[in-house]
């Protein structure tokens, strides 16, 4: 009955953690205080596959409390370009195109188009989403649309690639999707390390990716000119260089930021962690097939949500990462942000980076792997100094793993917007609307939940029909006996 009629009913209690149907405080309080009016077209088939009727229903719940929230500032318009031949020319001339999918019938399979796109339009600006295949994110999609859309100065981000100095050309990763991401909500300029060309005064934070395997004299006063104006610097970089030419094996190399980051007392040292807990799985060849196993030289690190930038994340996978030493930093200036199980080690110098080979294990702890740095927050002298987020890896922004690993690109936008003090995004991109895991202090607790699931319904049920039968056969033993008449019972 509630699934008949609960869609007639109005209002909605949200019971998911961190309120994931809800629209977030920022959403409404941008949306609250729009100049103009901003128009959310929706072109959707009125004929879908079942697949996509879950997504349909919380793109119109989600587009009916933008509506709401923007008090009359943000139009929503639905059309079915299928039927509307003014509609199919707007949505083309959008960039929305019609997407092929399968429709079962009975005893028939067949292919037909139709339309779930999404277009933004403020003044003379539109940005589009040409299909809506998930809407985990698509709060934060829209809202970040019409912010791009409605501001009128963007602050600046210097982007650093660093990763082409440190190995051959053609062999270094890639940061086109992190890249494209910034650009949705900051100005993204290419800054080169040897560059003679000091760093613009309109920068307000460098992302550092990768890691040169030296700072000549002329780089480092080039970058620390920066630091000295109080600039915030992202960094993401390892100590150890991994070559698969040589064997699968990673060696050790200088991390040319280290003497930038002497500055706040934080270094990013040359180890490889590996994590005997907490690891990502990978894809082995074997005889027959393919087989996954954990390795441990791909921690998932653990999220410690002591900050703003990773409060709403759970872990994050950092590929062949390093640890992260804070001993010169000064007391209340550091905050822990993600650190591994207590089942990780370190190996220096080289490492053989096979799933497949035995891990030390008799120096296991918690290693730090990415850490944030306030000066303002301590008692330093250095207190002036600006903001600095490390984190021991770069590869796990890269485009081979951004999309595979969404959370590490989340970790790295939310770092971006608190380096430049712009946080209203970091609550809404961060929403996760997966179940959350069941986590069970030990196998035995796993067991007798696996099993009351399994066989609990059953003999429940075989209990409630035997306390049934036992009923009737007490009844059937009473003897009846006849009324006299007039009498009473």
């Amino acid at each position: 009955m509630v699934n008949l009629f609960g869609r007639n009913i109005g209002g909605r209690l949200d019971l998911t953690p961190g309120k994931a149907y809800t629209l977030s405080p920022a959403t409404r309080s941008i949306l609250g205080d729009l100049d103009d009016l901003v128009t959310i077209k929706l072109f959707v088939s009125e004929e879908l596959p079942t697949e996509f009727a879950i997504v349909r229903r919380d793109v119109n719940d989600l587009l009916a409390d933008f509506r709401s929230a923007g008090e009359g500032k943000v139009r929503v318009v639905e059309s079915d370009p299928q039927d509307d031949p003014d509609a199919e020319q707007d949505a083309r001339t959008l960039g929305i195109p019609p997407v092929q999918f399968n429709v079962i019938g009975e005893s028939e399979l067949q292919v037909k188009e139709g339309y779930l796109g999404i277009a933004v339009q403020y003044a003379e600006g539109t940005e589009t989403i040409p299909i809506v295949q998930r809407t985990e994110d698509l709060e934060y999609q829209l809202l970040s649309f019409i912010r791009a859309l409605t501001r009128t100065e963007r602050q600046v981000v210097g982007f650093v690639d660093a990763s082409a100095t440190a190995v051959p050309p053609g062999q270094g990763a890639s940061y086109a999707v992190l890249r494209q991401e910034l650009q949705r909500n900051y100005e993204v300029r290419a800054v080169q390390v040897d560059d003679s060309v000091p760093i613009a005064d309109d920068i307000d934070v460098l992302v550092l990716a990768g890691a040169p395997f030296f700072l000549d004299s002329a780089q480092l006063d080039r970058f620390s000119g920066f630091v000295d104006r109080n600039g915030d610097l992202l960094v993401m970089a390892s100590g150890m260089g991994v070559d698969p030419q040589q064997g699968f094996m990673a060696s050790a190399r200088p991390v040319g930021w280290n003497r930038l980051l002497e500055r706040w007392g934080v270094t990013v040292r040359s180890d490889l962690v590996y994590d005997l807990a907490s690891n990502e799985r990978v894809s082995m060849p074997v005889q027959g097939g393919r087989l996954f196993v954990a390795y441990p030289f791909w921690p998932r690190a653990l999220s410690t949500r002591e900050s703003v930038v990773n409060q709403d994340l759970e872990t994050a996978v950092l590929p062949w990462a390093s640890t992260i030493d804070t001993t010169g930093a000064p007391s209340g200036a550091v905050t822990p942000l993600l650190v591994t199980s207590e089942a990780a080690g370190t190996e220096a110098g080289r490492a053989f980076l096979s799933p497949q080979r035995d891990f030390p294990r008799d120096s296991l702890a918690e290693r730090l792997l990415a850490v944030l740095v306030s000066p303002a927050s301590s008692d330093s002298a250095d207190a002036a100094l600006g903001r600095a987020v490390v984190v021991g890896n770069a590869d796990f922004v890269a485009d081979r793993n951004a999309q595979v690993a969404p959370e590490g690109l989340i970790f790295v936008l939310n770092a971006v917007d608190w380096l430049a003090q712009d946080d209203a995004l970091i609550g809404i991109r961060a929403k996760d609307r997966r179940p959350p895991a069941l986590v069970f202090e030990s196998g035995t607790t796993q067991d007798i939940v696996k099993w009351a699931n399994v066989a609990g319904v059953p003999l429940l049920l075989i209990l409630g029909a035997a306390i049934r039968l036992w009923r009737r056969q007490q009844r059937a033993r009473n003897t009846y006996a006849s009324v006299a008449a007039g009498g009473s019972a």
